[in-house]
């Protein structure tokens, strides 16, 4: 029988933790520089902020300051569950902001919407 060891952030030393929360930030940074090239809209803009504790509030905040006309932001489809432990960006963003908009739900998510 194969032995499977569980990894958890916990078990990580300070050291891979701030690595593997880098290379997640590049891999964002990549998906979303790719997504913008490829949709090939006019007039778009993409602004990488540093992520902070308080993820909702920084996108709303960020609106604000850019006076932007539309939020744009995905769901990861969690159960309603999980939404209420843990919360959630896309929830807290709809809630918080007086801005328009725009929540896509991600593939997973396609069967059921």
């Amino acid at each position: 029988m194969e032995k499977v060891e569980l990894m958890t952030l916990a078990s990580l030393s300070d050291f891979e933790k701030r690595a593997f929360v880098m290379g997640e930030r590049k891999r964002a940074s990549e998906e979303v520089k790719s997504f913008i090239e490829r949709i090939d809209v006019a007039g778009i803009s993409m602004l990488l902020k540093p992520a902070t504790l308080d993820n909702a509030d920084t996108i709303c905040s960020t609106a604000e300051e850019l006076s932007a006309e539309l939020i744009v932001v995905g769901t990861c489809g969690r159960s309603a569950i999980a939404r209420a432990l843990m919360g959630s960006v896309t929830e807290s963003v709809l809630r918080n902001s007086n801005r328009d908009i725009l929540a896509i739900p991600s593939r997973q998510n396609d069967a059921v919407s």
